[in-house]
């Protein structure tokens, strides 16, 4: 679900691609939780 990283960890541009990466993650997550009945306003209140 969550790509693996293509820098090496002490490379400046490997957290922008860990908050991408997760971003992404979190919205197909709570897209899925929607479509399955749960109210957005209830999910983001984790």
């Amino acid at each position: 679900m969550i790509d693996p990283p293509t820098q090496p960890p002490e490379h400046p541009e490997r957290k922008t691609e860990l908050d991408q990466a997760v971003d992404f993650t979190v919205q197909l997550l709570v897209e899925e939780a929607h479509t399955v009945g749960w109210q957005r306003v209830e999910f983001s209140r984790l």
